[in-house]
């Protein structure tokens, strides 16, 4: 079997994985954990207009190690 999670990071989502991680499933059960970021919506959300290149850059790496950081976390739940 394959199962396909999808993260956000959110009270409800860690809610819904630990739920999720107390289900019973078949031998060699595959699951894969997803999540997404949206760099445009973020600089809406906070910066200012006019900024310089670099610190959209810097936006993309923080927002990526969060997404990281979110499938780790659900992955570390579904471990134990």
């Amino acid at each position: 079997m394959k199962i396909l999670v999808a993260t956000d990071g959110s009270a409800h989502n860690k809610a819904m994985i630990k739920k999720f991680a107390d289900r019973t499933f078949a031998t060699n059960t595959k699951v894969r954990i997803i999540t997404a970021y949206d760099v445009a919506y973020y600089m809406r959300k906070i910066a200012p207009t006019g900024l310089v290149t670099d610190y959209h850059g810097e936006v993309d790496k923080y927002l990526k190690k969060t997404a990281e950081n979110t499938s780790e976390s659900a992955a570390t739940i579904l471990r134990k």
